[in-house]
């Protein structure tokens, strides 16, 4: 099977891990796997030397910004024609629209992917009207979760046939043998951007009482400059870090007791999957999309009203204290191993293989 990817870039992001983690699945499978970019960056995430990464190396600025779409298309119209792949997948709404265009001047199935919540972005009337008259063209849509799809109808966006497909877990992540005996450390992990909701995390720890704890933030974005200002300006460097963008995920994950993820939004929650997988105990908002189906209240982790401050800290205060974290993480172990890569990256490539045969 000639299974190729399409994506903006490879930079750190969760839509970008996971084509990196079924592109080195498939192409273990004896599937010949490319993923076209873009960007000209290499990958953020490991990549076996046996994926072919095309990269296009468009990028205008300023008054030629509007040319960037046109000449995407265009390239991946014209790599396509050269490789001729048995399906395309594509992820994230403008490269949803170039592929599709581009597929069906080729005549090869397409299959999309939206990764967050559609509803919670901004994208313009020229857009909107792109996804109205385009998405409902392709071979097939997946989705995270059940509930995205209605934010489309929502929209008045109609959808092709739908495949909902959390995401899989990246490679490290599942161990039988991983040890429980975890570090005073709360961790959280994600960019430092409005949506992932971490002024809410240090709103919750202003004035909380952590007795020999530190808290983690792992992750870059626009706004790590003015969390770092918070920090420095409310009493919260003693025990509160931000760490960066790092490689080694896992590592934090392994020393930490607590997970938190405060977003205002989530397409499927990464993080969750892997804090879960790595034997933290998770408190999450209640957010659209993604917790509440990995969650099940009190017993394999705990959901937050969303952009509740003051519960997310009664929460933490709860768990830094309790008896049963043991128990608690444990069942998050057995929740994280439904998205073993393996397992996903076999449900992937049966609907792979029904679009490509139509």
């Amino acid at each position: 099977m000639k299974v190729a990817f399409f994506i903006f870039h490879l930079r750190s992001g969760g839509a970008e891990r996971v084509i990196t983690t079924l592109a080195n699945n498939f192409v273990n499978s004896n599937n010949e796997v490319k993923i076209y970019t873009v960007s000209e960056e290499a990958s953020f995430y490991p990549l076996d030397e046996k994926v072919m990464h095309v990269k296009f190396g468009l990028r205008f600025l300023g008054v030629l910004r509007k040319l960037n779409f046109i000449n995407s298309l265009l390239s991946l119209y014209t790599n396509l024609k050269k490789d001729r792949p048995d399906v395309l997948i594509s992820f994230i709404d403008k490269n949803n629209l170039m592929a599709i265009i581009a597929c069906l001047m080729l005549k090869i199935p397409v299959i999309i992917s939206e990764r967050s919540n559609p509803e919670k972005y901004n994208h313009g009337k020229v857009l909107m009207l792109g996804f109205k008259l385009l998405y409902k063209k392709a071979s097939l849509i997946a989705l995270q979760t059940n509930a995205v799809a209605k934010s489309f109808y929502r929209l008045n966006i109609k959808l092709p046939e739908i495949a909902v497909l959390p995401n899989p877990l990246g490679s490290g992540f599942i161990d039988n043998n991983i040890s429980i005996n975890k570090k005073k450390v709360i961790l959280s992990v994600g960019r430092l951007s409005q949506e992932k909701g971490h002024d809410i995390l240090l709103k919750a720890l202003t004035g909380i009482k952590l007795e020999g704890w530190i808290v983690k933030i792992v992750g870059d974005g626009p706004l790590f400059r003015q969390y770092r200002e918070y920090i420095d300006n409310h009493g919260l460097s003693e025990f509160v870090s931000l760490e960066g963008r790092k490689t080694n995920v896992v590592d934090y994950y392994d020393e930490a007791k607590i997970f938190v993820l405060p977003s205002r939004f989530e397409g499927f929650p990464n993080a969750i999957a892997e804090a879960m997988s790595r034997g933290c105990m998770v408190i999450s908002s209640d957010c659209e999309y993604g917790p509440s189906e990995i969650i099940n209240q009190g017993v394999n982790g705990f959901l937050f009203p969303l952009e509740d401050a003051e519960s997310l800290r009664t929460y933490i205060n709860e768990a830094c204290n309790t008896d049963d974290a043991i128990g608690i993480s444990n069942q998050a172990l057995n929740t994280a191993m439904k998205y073993d890569a393996d397992i996903i990256s076999r449900e992937w490539m049966n609907i792979i293989e029904k679009v490509a045969k139509c």
